[in-house]
């Protein structure tokens, strides 16, 4: 922030308030969008996706979103086959998955 304020003071003509709010929007602009997929049997699409700083950013929210959605429904998840999240790009373009899946033991041998 204090180096676009330096830069606002060193241009001629642009006041900061005017630097700043343009920067401000470049960086919304360029902030990349991803999409969070889930299927558990039943197709749940992410149908507005999120604004996130890179893909290590993504990563953290799949994590943090798919133990929030695990944990608000864990019947689904035991219920189910296989659960998978499916984070792609704002070109729908597959980045990673996560992938859950419970077993239950069987008897044990005699």
């Amino acid at each position: 922030m204090l180096q676009i304020l330096a830069i606002a003071f060193l241009r001629r003509g642009q006041g900061a308030a005017e630097i700043l709010k343009r920067s401000r929007w470049d960086l919304k602009a360029a902030m990349p969008h991803y999409f969070f997929d889930i299927a558990d049997g039943e197709d749940l699409p992410d149908l507005h996706g999120s604004e996130l700083p890179d893909l290590a950013a993504a990563r953290m929210e799949a994590v943090r979103y798919s133990a929030e959605v695990l944990k608000e429904m864990p019947e689904r998840f035991w219920n189910c086959e296989a659960w998978k999240m499916t984070v792609s790009d704002a070109d729908r373009v597959t980045l990673f998955t996560l992938k859950f899946l419970a077993e239950s033991a069987g008897p044990s041998p005699a």
